[in-house]
């Protein structure tokens, strides 16, 4: 489908550079910037070949300059943000590169990360590799990111040759995103493209606040306040946010990535209990027969009986789900490997939410 010429006016979230193919940025930056020093660099080899190498100080100052400045060009292009460094992450086999915050960064205005402290210490996330199990192998899909954090699952669906929508509101985290799209890659499978909504997902349009927890980025939160005079209920870590609904952010994003909403064809999502609300705002979304499954996280109740979706609101995702032909596939180690039934969700929320935040991913799938 066609994308308007206004599109980025009137949602200003699909605005910005347009779908980045990982490595891509930085090969770019390079090309250009030999392409703007060669001819000047051949102009002094010239001169120089005609004194016979003995050119005067001038142009050997020259020379100097012009190198001076190609270096300057290609210095720290495609490198991470200040606070944060490269890591090279292997999954699945494949292999790719990655910023993350620096463990002297949880002071700082980045705050520290638990998903980055694992990709530290282990080159990987588990979360990625679980999700990937359930992506249909299936020529066109793009698989939306809700949730997208550091990159670190986009990646992984880039480099398998996925398209991806990787929607994350929180701003470091979408600083760090952005970041690793730019980065020099190693050899492999050519990463498909990747288009960054950097938009919160909710019920409706217009703003969300997002809450920081200082202590986790990857745990940050949004709580729908709607009236600026309510800003005082919000603590000093959080910001407003653009909000949209997920139908709008997946239907403009496919289309720039050169699809439609029926390409989308799996969708991992783990956004902090907001997960209902934003599949309150996907109608359409959730009735495509071409979307197979839905990786979510689910917490009915964190670990001091708040910081969940809630029972009743856990549920109502069930059922929402089931509602739309979607049969809910448990995961260890709590629950069984298996399908749960609309009677048995309340059993699956009870044993959920006495374990906290333990054992919380959900597959919803369509069956064939």
């Amino acid at each position: 489908a066609p994308v308007s010429s206004n599109l980025s006016k009137e949602r200003p979230w699909t605005g910005g550079v347009g779908p980045v193919q990982p490595g891509r940025g930085f090969q770019g930056e390079v090309e250009a910037a030999v392409a703007k020093a060669v001819p000047r660099l051949q102009s002094i080899a010239r001169s120089l070949h005609v004194a016979g190498g003995a050119g005067s100080l001038q142009e050997w100052s020259e020379l100097w300059v012009a190198l001076d400045d190609l270096q300057e060009s290609l210095y720290l292009r495609g490198s991470c943000p200040d606070g944060s460094f490269l890591v090279p992450l292997r999954s699945m086999g494949l292999q790719y590169h990655l910023c993350i915050r620096q463990p002297e960064s949880a002071s700082s205005y980045m705050g520290a990360s638990l998903v980055d402290k694992h990709i530290m210490s282990h080159g990987a996330f588990p979360d990625c590799e679980e999700a990937v199990e359930f992506l249909p192998a299936r020529s066109g899909c793009i698989v939306l990111d809700v949730g997208a954090n550091i990159g670190s699952c986009s990646l992984l669906f880039a480099r398998l040759g996925v398209r991806v929508i990787a929607v994350e509101a929180e701003p470091v985290n979408l600083e760090l995103l952005r970041a690793s799209l730019r980065l020099a890659q190693p050899p492999g499978p050519q990463f498909a493209n990747v288009s960054v909504a950097a938009v919160a997902v909710d019920e409706a349009a217009g703003f969300v606040w997002i809450t920081r927890d200082a202590t986790n980025a990857g745990n940050s939160s949004t709580s729908s306040v709607t009236d600026t005079s309510e800003a005082s209920l919000v603590s000093e870590l959080s910001t407003p946010v653009a909000a949209a609904r997920l139908d709008d952010v997946a239907e403009a994003h496919a289309g720039l990535l050169g699809g439609s909403l029926s390409d989308i064809c799996f969708m991992k999502m783990d956004i902090e209990a907001a997960e209902l609300r934003a599949l309150r705002g996907a109608p359409r979304l959730l009735a495509s027969q071409m979307l197979r499954a839905v990786h979510f996280e689910f917490v009915p109740l964190g670990r001091d009986g708040g910081g969940g979706v809630g029972i009743r609101g856990g549920r109502e995702l069930l059922e929402l789900l089931a509602a739309n032909g979607f049969v809910v596939y448990g995961h260890g180690p709590v629950l069984q490997r298996r399908v749960y039934g609309p009677l048995e969700f309340d059993e699956l929320i009870a044993r959920l939410a006495a374990v906290g935040k333990l054992g919380t991913s959900l597959t919803a799938l369509r069956p064939r």
